[in-house]
Formats: C-alpha cells, sequence, structure tokens
C-alpha cells in the first residue's frame, strides 16, 4: 500500500498540504483480525465522500489511516491539508482554519484563504478534534454541514468542495456528557468511525512490526540485514507498548544505535531496554526482581528460561489456569504454551496448590 510524502515546510506555520506525490511509506502492517477490520474500513471509506472519525490512542497510526483513506479516493490527485489542532494556539486556529480578510486585524495585509479552502476538491484532515475549544466548534459544525466557510472579516460565505476526516485519542462521548464537546458536532462527524485498537490488542502484529521497521532503520543507517531472536521477539511481544506502534519504532532504532557489533546478524535479549525485559518479567513484579533473575543466572539463556517461567506462571494464575487467556496475554498461540509449559513441567494443578495457599494464609492474617 502506498503513502503521500510529507512536504518541506512551507509559508504554513501550522498546516500542511499534500499534493499528489507519491512513495513507498511505512504500510499498514498487521495480519490480526483488528487490523483487517481496519483495513476493511479504509477500503470502504474511500470509495465514498462521507466524513470520517478515527480513534485510537497515541501512536496507533492513525494519520497512516487517514493518508490511506485519502490515496485511495478519488480525491488523490487533489491536495490532502492536514492539521493539528493542539499545534496551533487557540488565538490563531480560527483564522488558521477559515483564513482572513485584509485589514480583519494588525498584521492581516492581505487576505489569506484558510487550510480548510486550500483542500478545496480533496481532503481536509483535522487531528486531535477532541482539543479543540468550544468556542469554535459552532464554527466546524456549520463548516462540516454546509460544506462553506466565512474568513473572518467577511460576511460572505463561501462553497467548498472538501472531504472531512477528523481524528482523536479522546473518548468523545465523554466528553458530550460533560458538556466539553457539542453533542451535534460529535454526531455530524461520527458517519464513518475507524478504530484502530492499541498494539496490547493484537499482539500477534508485533513481531511482523519489529521486524520491518528492523529492516527499514537498519537500511536507513546503512546496516546490514540483521534478525531478532525467538527470545528478544517474545519479549517484545510480551510488552504491553502504551505508545503503541510509534513507541516500537523508537525501541528497534535504540537498539540499533546501541548495538556495538553492526555485522551481528542476530540481535539478542541482551539488547532490548529495561523496560521490555520488566515486561515480559511478570504482572505486577518490580524491575529489581528482573535484575536478580538475571544476576542469579550463569547464562543469558538460562536468564531467559528463568523469565519465561515467571512470566508463564505470573498469567495462568491471572487467567485461574485458562491457557488460551494466558497464551494470548503473552502473545504466543495456546499450542505454544502447552508446549513451553511441557519444556518447563509447569502443572496447573500445582499452580492450583500455590494459589490456595496464598489464600489460606490471607485467610489466618484475618
Amino acid at each position: 500500500m502506498r503513502f503521500l510524502t510529507r512536504p518541506q515546510a512551507n509559508d504554513r506555520v501550522y498546516g500542511e498540504v499534500v499534493m499528489g506525490r507519491f512513495c513507498f511509506d511505512p504500510p499498514l502492517i498487521g495480519l490480526s483480525s483488528g487490523m483487517q477490520r481496519v483495513v476493511s474500513m479504509i477500503s470502504r471509506a474511500s470509495a465514498t465522500d462521507s466524513t470520517v472519525l478515527v480513534t485510537g490512542e497515541s501512536g496507533t497510526g492513525k494519520e497512516v489511516v487517514v493518508r490511506n483513506i485519502h490515496r485511495l479516493s478519488a480525491r488523490a490527485s487533489k491536495p490532502l491539508v492536514i492539521l493539528n489542532a493542539l499545534e496551533v494556539p487557540d488565538t490563531l486556529l480560527q483564522s488558521e482554519l477559515f483564513g482572513y480578510a485584509r485589514g480583519t486585524f494588525t498584521g492581516a495585509v492581505r487576505d489569506r484563504e484558510g487550510l480548510v479552502e486550500k483542500a478545496n476538491g480533496g481532503t481536509f484532515f483535522l487531528d486531535e478534534i477532541g482539543d479543540m475549544p468550544p468556542s469554535l466548534q459552532a464554527s466546524l459544525l456549520r463548516t462540516v454541514q454546509e460544506r462553506e466557510v466565512r474568513r473572518m472579516g467577511e460576511g460572505a460565505r463561501r462553497r467548498i468542495d472538501v472531504r472531512f476526516v477528523f481524528a482523536t485519542n479522546r473518548n468523545l462521548e465523554s466528553l458530550v456528557r460533560k458538556g466539553n464537546f457539542r453533542a451535534d458536532l460529535f454526531y455530524r462527524i461520527n458517519v464513518i468511525r475507524i478504530k484502530i485498537p492499541p498494539l496490547r490488542e493484537r499482539r500477534e502484529d508485533i513481531p511482523v512490526l519489529a521486524e520491518y521497521f528492523l529492516r527499514e532503520i537498519g537500511a536507513e543507517m546503512g546496516r546490514r540485514t540483521q534478525r531478532f531472536s525467538a527470545d528478544a521477539l517474545r519479549m517484545l511481544t510480551a510488552y504491553d507498548w502504551p505508545g503503541n506502534v510509534r513507541e516500537l519504532r523508537n525501541e528497534v532504532e535504540r537498539i540499533l544505535v546501541m548495538n556495538d557489533d553492526p555485522d551481528q546478524a542476530t540481535l539478542s535479549t541482551d539488547l532490548l531496554s529495561a523496560k521490555v525485559i520488566n515486561g515480559f518479567a511478570g504482572v505486577g513484579e518490580g524491575f529489581d526482581e528482573t535484575l536478580s533473575i538475571h544476576e542469579g543466572s550463569s547464562t543469558l539463556h538460562e536468564a531467559v528460561r528463568k523469565l519465561e517461567v515467571k512470566a508463564i506462571k505470573s498469567a495462568l494464575r491471572r487467567f485461574q489456569g485458562n491457557k488460551s487467556r494466558a497464551a494470548g496475554s503473552l502473545g504466543i498461540t495456546r499450542q505454544g504454551l502447552l508446549k513451553k509449559m511441557k519444556r518447563y513441567r509447569i502443572v496447573v494443578e500445582r499452580l492450583d496448590e500455590e494459589i490456595q495457599a496464598v489464600d489460606e494464609n490471607l485467610f489466618d492474617l484475618r
């Protein structure tokens, strides 16, 4: 799948206008059912001019989705104009969106069209709409609803032919209930909704993404082709990635920078950051305990074995012996979990005895 490139800086301080220049860019990577639904929704949305609302946590790739919608639509040869509401001071947001007439305020020495007008014939993407000040929400509602804009300082309205796409990491329904976001604007923009799942809900995509970033960033650094070891991929997959795809990419870049052997074919667990290793060690465990596992092990293989045993036992306890749910939380298949349990001689019945003993101790304390 191909994407629009990001142009060089121009005279618009906050907006970004992307004309029809194409190249291969980071694709939408993922074989999970969640990402397949996203791809399906992109295909449906790109075939229409309906307004789209893209939601998802920070770092999940909302802008990548929007670029694909524009790229695959009938408007692909026209501009894609991007504005992040958080990047513009509230006092300037109205003029950036809708433009102004000459003499409207000090410094307005000429007429200027806003970014919505710049998108005429194409797509206008407003990111972080959940953070838009309430004072501008009514003007935006009219623009989306009537497909017309009025520049600051002018009385006449101008017709526009624009496809609107919005994105946010906020819960708009909650903001509506609290009175911080207009209900009528929410209903107007919530036509086609695309929710991007966080990485922790599609762990099967993490190894594919990690290997992709390894090739991409490695090529930028002039490195030879490298791969992650199986143990390293397991640890990367077990981590929750609160920063999602962006955080994973940064982790891979850090690994390549910290690796002192650029000719090393396989990247092992010793290059992973402390947060990833700690996340693999088990839920609720401190990093000091993770360090002690390493220090008490004669080899890296032994340390990884101890970490795996600890993680598997923790997951099985958390899900009360349910192997399917435990496997899912660890980012492996049920069959893979069963093989590891056999290899490490982990028996659920013994875990039940451990849990019962803990419960009895707690009862005695009461």
